[in-house]
């Protein structure tokens, strides 16, 4: 037997089963809108609040001075994928360090 809830045992629809899932599958996208409209708004609020959002200044170390060997390869027109296997760092600050150059 398959692994199908919205299925009966000879293959057709269940039709209730189908509703339901149909039903809670909208109340999750649903939830998920509000939960993003909540976040913004509370962000919103903070920044009328006069509220800091951003790092403060100087917390962030100098990418190009930490990373010379991605500098490097990527100035030599390497790929990013390429550059972080050769210098045995993740993609992420390959791409920040790309993203500065």
């Amino acid at each position: 037997m398959k692994f199908n809830h919205a299925l009966k045992e000879d293959g057709t629809v269940n039709t209730m089963a189908q509703f339901l899932l149909t039903i809670l599958a909208d109340i999750g996208r649903m939830e998920r809108l509000t939960l993003i409209e909540r976040v913004k708004s509370g962000l919103d609020e903070a920044k009328r609040r006069g509220k800091i959002l951003e790092r403060p200044i100087g917390t962030t170390k100098s990418l190009l001075k930490e990373h010379p060997k991605v500098v490097k390869y990527l100035k030599d027109n390497y790929s990013i994928r390429e550059t972080a296997k050769l210098c045995d760092v993740s993609i992420s600050p390959v791409q920040r360090v790309k993203k500065l150059l």
